[in-house]
């Protein structure tokens, strides 16, 4: 049986960044491991995001703090997002610091 909260991504160090098209993630709640912000840079795709259908395209942000749910549905063929995920503790002192 597959894991309820997907890990596509492990934060090494501090953070961790990339390109993606979230194919291999879609339907699957993702482990957001700190903060993560998606720029979509092509194409466009709906994800779950706190239970709700958001629609993704090009040119959004997508800001999820670690204790949001995050589900990508089917996307289209040329989706493609650059990620930048950091570790809470990065992200507080970046807000709070």
């Amino acid at each position: 049986m597959d894991k309820i909260r997907h890990t596509y991504w492990q934060i090494q160090n501090e953070g961790i960044c990339g390109v993606s098209n979230l194919n291999d993630c879609t339907n699957r709640s993702l482990d957001l491991n700190g903060v993560t912000l998606l720029l979509c840079t092509d194409g466009c795709d709906t994800a779950s995001i706190n239970f709700k259908k958001q629609a993704i395209r090009k040119e959004d942000i997508v800001f999820l703090p670690f204790d949001m749910h995050f589900i990508p549905l089917p996307v289209s063929r040329h989706f493609s997002v650059k990620f930048l995920s950091v570790t809470t503790e990065i992200a507080d002192d970046v807000f709070f610091g």
